[in-house]
């Protein structure tokens, strides 16, 4: 070989290197979001379902006019936002998989790289038929 192709599988290596380095730092950040938004929307499906709680007790507790009425749309409502806060954070976190398993796709051994993707097909199925549901 020539000090040029030395020069160039250096170059080369020293650019996968950097580049590994990079994909790193975005699993690791998108880990950490992922997890920021799982934790962030689970206290907003807690505190849903406290409201919820007390809702359904203020109607237990009243007689069944207008109020209660008005009180149970309430709580249909909130039962509403937390099942949507809920599929949010399903989608969110199946999303947050689908991209880490495609960067494992691409440095995965030809071996591997059918069972990730079979892995990925079925992450993406169950994503749609959670939005259509």
């Amino acid at each position: 070989m020539n000090t040029s192709e030395d020069q160039q599988r250096a170059q080369w290596r020293a650019d996968l290197t950097r580049i590994a380095a990079q994909i790193e730092r975005l699993r690791t950040k998108i880990d950490t979001e992922s997890q920021t938004l799982r934790a962030t929307l689970l206290q907003e499906i807690a505190a849903l379902q406290a409201d919820l709680r007390k809702l359904e007790a203020a109607v237990d507790a009243s007689a069944p006019d207008a109020y209660a009425r008005q009180i149970a749309a309430q709580i249909e409502d909130l039962r509403a936002k937390g099942d949507a806060a809920y599929t949010q954070l399903h989608l969110d976190l199946t999303d947050a998989e689908i991209r880490r398993l495609e960067l494992a796709a691409t440095t995965a051994s030809e071996d591997a790289r059918p069972q990730i993707m079979a892995r990925i097909d079925k992450l993406k199925a169950t994503r749609i038929d959670t939005q259509s549901s």
